[in-house]
């Protein structure tokens, strides 16, 4: 891929409809775009066999691609996979533009969402009704190299990595030693 075609891809996040998430990521890799759908893993029991991995969208219709602008609004408008593209919202329809999610922004929430530790919790868009705290960085861990804020959730404290507007994961509970603090 050449310079000037990867300086027009960005992340997009993609709400996918009839419970198809698994089925349009398996799609839009065979039409080469790079996806992330963040998932639960867990095993299911096959007689005389070992156990089936299945593989569970952890936030229901949520998924993300790396593509162009143009690509994507023409997957959304041929209709092959049933697709909306996150917008912003404001008042006028025809002043909405598709929300970009910043390259690092998404690489820690991978990080993060893809690191097969337990007590990961998933809020949509929504969901999220936690008061903002200190900005940190995990130092030490299974998190390492994660840039988030640290949030009392359920009285525990634990690091949240956001993506503005559109969901956020919460670990388990992190030592205040794993973290170093950052200005805001």
């Amino acid at each position: 891929m050449d310079t000037a075609k990867s300086q027009d891809l960005h992340w997009y996040a993609l709400s996918v409809y009839g419970n198809k998430v698994l089925a349009a990521e398996t799609i839009l890799n065979e039409m080469g775009l790079e996806t992330y759908v963040p998932v639960t893993i867990s095993f299911r029991p096959r007689k005389g066999s070992t156990p089936e991995e299945v593989r569970t969208p952890a936030v229901s219709r949520l998924m993300f691609v790396r593509a162009s602008a143009a690509q994507l609004l023409e997957i959304e408008r041929s209709e092959t996979l049933p697709i909306h593209i996150y917008r912003t919202l404001d008042s006028n329809p025809f002043d909405r533009r598709l929300i970009v999610i910043p390259d690092s922004e998404m690489q820690t929430f991978i990080l993060v969402s893809s690191c097969g530790e337990q007590g990961l919790e998933y809020f949509a868009g929504g969901d999220m009704t936690f008061r903002p705290g200190s900005k940190v960085r995990v130092i030490q861990g299974p998190f390492k190299g994660s840039v988030g804020h640290i949030k009392r959730i359920k009285g525990n404290r634990r690091l949240v990595v956001e993506i503005q507007g559109i969901c956020a994961v919460a670990t388990s509970y992190i030592p205040a030693p794993f973290l170093e603090y950052l200005p805001d």
